[in-house]
């Protein structure tokens, strides 16, 4: 079957492939209606000249549009002369400028990691309460309510995220700008001294990880314990050991319903892959392992201690920029609780 793919207006439209690598569902789909309410939100609060991104789908896949705060959407940029004038005369221009500047100059996202702390506990609480029923003992009817409550939820995690997304590459933006123009390091280079820095840049469930690989280990349960067994059957061995249970159940309540393959309900949730997948996921995460600052690391210069001072002594290196490690911490701490 052929099929058309005619862009959805004016402009350029760019194939969105970070959400989804394949077709998407028309009911995952207008979940991402809350993509450019978040993104209009962002932009305004950080005065960038882009309104929004919008997405339109085509054939189940997804792409978008920046939106700029004047002029047609699809439209092209006037001349540089021209739009130099307009930021001086337009007074949307002017007004998002000024926006910019102050959000630097106050450090923003730190109003944005307080507004975040008090809203990732209710995204929590919400999904868990979406994700905790038993979908085989619902009716019809039920069923459908419940799938009308998941796709507003999802309709409104996405609108969060999109909501805090400028305001998380900020502060490290600024990080990798000051910090490779005072050091004569690369942005490579840089980025690298903050792996770690924060127990979120583990992963989702991160530190509900380490203990279970722990309580795992401790148990002696082998890889090839689990390697021949299908996951039904190794689950239900793991949950047999009263140790293990508790702290596999609260990881998989947080990451068990997270799709594998992209943001779509067609794809599988974690916790339908094999569980040797899981183990060999675990097994970095042996006793004795745990992601620590002060584990000395090798730099690009050779040099070997601490990475708690080689990171101070970049954070020394953009203190010009008025750049403190609290700022730092934001965009880590931003990025889970959807």
């Amino acid at each position: 079957m052929n099929r058309e793919f005619t862009a959805p207006g004016p402009g350029t439209w760019t194939l969105d492939t970070t959400h989804n690598s394949t077709a998407m569902t028309l009911y995952a789909g207008e979940c991402f209606t809350g993509l450019p309410r978040g993104f209009r939100e962002g932009c305004e609060r950080y005065g960038l000249l882009m309104s929004h991104l919008q997405p339109e789908f085509l054939h189940g896949f997804m792409y978008v549009q920046q939106v700029g705060i004047v002029g047609k959407p699809g439209g092209g940029p006037p001349p540089k002369f021209v739009f130099q004038l307009m930021c001086k005369i337009h007074p949307t221009l002017r007004r998002r400028i000024k926006t910019a500047h102050d959000a630097f100059t106050s450090r923003l996202w730190l109003q944005d990691l307080a507004d975040w702390d008090r809203m990732k506990p209710d995204s929590i609480a919400r999904n868990t309460a979406l994700q905790s029923p038993d979908l085989s003992q619902m009716g019809d009817e039920e069923l459908l309510e419940h799938l009308d409550a998941c796709y507003l939820n999802a309709k409104e995690m996405v609108y969060r995220h999109h909501k805090f997304t400028v305001g998380s590459i900020m502060p490290v933006g600024r990080f990798l700008d000051v910090a490779t123009r005072n050091s004569g390091l690369t942005p490579m280079q840089v980025a690298s001294l903050l792996k770690g820095s924060t127990p979120v840049s583990r992963g989702v469930a991160g530190e509900e990880l380490v203990q279970l690989a722990s309580t795992i280990t401790a148990a002696g349960i082998s890889k090839a314990d689990l390697d021949s067994k299908p996951p039904v059957e190794a689950l239900a061995m793991l949950r047999a050991k009263s140790e293990i249970k508790l702290p596999l159940d609260a990881y998989l309540a947080i990451t068990g319903h997270m799709l594998i393959g992209g943001y779509c309900i067609s794809e599988k949730p974690y916790r339908s892959r094999r569980i040797s997948s899981w183990h060999e996921l675990l097994m970095p995460w042996h006793p004795g392992r745990k992601l620590s600052l002060m584990k000395p690391c090798k730099n690009s210069f050779g040099i070997r201690f601490p990475r708690r001072i080689l990171r101070n002594l970049i954070f020394l290196l953009v203190m010009r920029g008025k750049l403190t490690a609290c700022v730092m911490s934001v965009v880590f701490t931003m990025t889970y609780g959807e």
